[in-house]
């Protein structure tokens, strides 16, 4: 029986998807319950997992366990396993409630921040965009990588042209 991080990458690759939530899930639950075949997961184990990560929010938790559950789903199938998957509908404690509604930067702070960031060097643009776009840093940072390949740019890539280049893309900018 296959362990747990071949079936994991296995999974990942065949799906083709991102492989780097699924492998941190995955190594999460090895670091607290062993790298096992499989079947050898239990209830207990999928208790373990939730209750080993202490003060981290139940969003996350929650993420993680998405994850597991969809490689021991994928895992059963493939592997006609009979037995039920320990990962599915557990329930977190107070999940949610730790949740809390994030404030925009006011208009001081925003300065600050942006006078700040232009003394970091090549990456001195990305917190203006960031600022002016609502883009999440991990959609500024793919875009930038994509712009400067298609335009053959340098990274010092003026901040209109990359926001000119994430409006095509379908990203909202301020006008």
């Amino acid at each position: 029986m296959p362990k747990l991080l071949e079936i994991a990458a296995e999974y990942a690759h065949l799906k083709g998807i991102e492989p780097k939530p699924v492998m941190i899930a995955m190594a999460k639950l090895i670091q607290i319950c062993g790298d096992k075949d499989i079947q050898s997961y239990d209830r207990k184990d999928a208790r373990a997992f939730v209750d080993g990560y202490g003060k981290i929010k139940t969003t996350t938790i929650r993420r993680r366990l998405n994850s597991i559950n969809a490689v021991f789903n994928w895992a059963a199938y493939q592997l006609d396993l009979e037995q039920r998957n320990p990962f599915a509908r557990l329930i977190i404690r107070e999940e949610g409630r730790d949740a809390y509604e994030r404030q925009p930067f006011s208009a001081n702070e925003l300065a600050n921040l942006y006078r700040r960031s232009l003394s970091f060097g090549k990456l001195r643009l990305i917190l203006p965009v960031l600022g002016e776009t609502g883009c999440r840093l991990s959609e500024v940072l793919g875009a930038m990588k994509q712009f400067i390949e298609d335009c053959g740019m340098s990274p010092e890539a003026s901040a209109k042209s990359l926001a000119r280049f994430l409006t095509e893309r379908g990203v909202q900018t301020p006008s």
